[in-house]
């Protein structure tokens, strides 16, 4: 994938993508990026509070090494509660044809969902795991959440099954406080194992969130 993809009319930029660039996005959205549709073809957009800004310039970096958009993030802000101003980052790939297929698997009229089981244990590697940790996890007490807000509780379930099978996570569904809100917790017995797989695919500064 040559840096001068942006030169490159979308419907044109039809791949191939490696299992780490695929699983990588994967992640991704599973967690906060959405999959856009931008005429002929899909970006994939992360946006991050400031707080997170070396993720996102890491994420951002690992997608501009291998050719699939710029090596910088933007920056934005916005005018949150009491009138103060909030900054966040927000980085993206260029848009492929070849993209299309991520949105129509995690998209069914406008509401985002889980894909399907063969694709998750597909692309559910433990990178994309580490993606999704960092884009959307967080600690608790004694183990780690996922943050499935969005997510039916029917998904949840499903997520949790794939988890269970592909890494022998000990998972279970937890009402996320709302109503129909829903968060796979990730528990306290199964926490080595998690820290063994995604260690490697992590930026130091998010380890907190598996308590490394």
């Amino acid at each position: 994938m040559a840096i001068g993809q942006t030169k490159t009319k979308s419907h044109l930029r039809i791949g191939p993508h490696n299992l780490d660039v695929i699983s990588f996005l994967f992640g991704a959205i599973l967690s906060d990026a959405q999959a856009e549709r931008h005429g002929n073809g899909t970006r994939v957009v992360l946006q991050q509070e400031s707080t997170n800004r070396e993720f996102l310039t890491w994420y951002t970096s690992f997608l501009a090494m291998r050719g699939y958009t710029y090596p910088a993030i933007t920056i934005l802000s916005r005018v949150g509660a009491n009138n103060t101003k909030r900054f966040y980052s927000r980085g993206s790939t260029w848009t492929y044809t070849s993209f299309n297929w991520l949105h129509e698997c995690f998209y069914v009229k406008g509401v985002k969902v889980v894909p399907s089981n063969d694709i998750l244990f597909t692309y559910l590697t433990p990178m994309a795991l580490a993606i999704w940790i960092m884009g959307d996890g967080y600690a608790t007490a004694s183990g780690c959440r996922l943050c499935t807000n969005c997510f039916s509780k029917a998904d949840c379930e499903r997520i949790c099954h794939v988890l269970g099978v592909q890494f022998g996570l000990n998972t279970s569904v937890n009402s996320a406080g709302a109503p129909n809100q829903w968060v796979v917790y990730i528990g306290a017995d199964s926490l080595p194992t998690l820290q063994s797989m995604v260690k490697e695919h992590m930026v130091p500064s998010m380890y907190y969130k598996v308590h490394l």
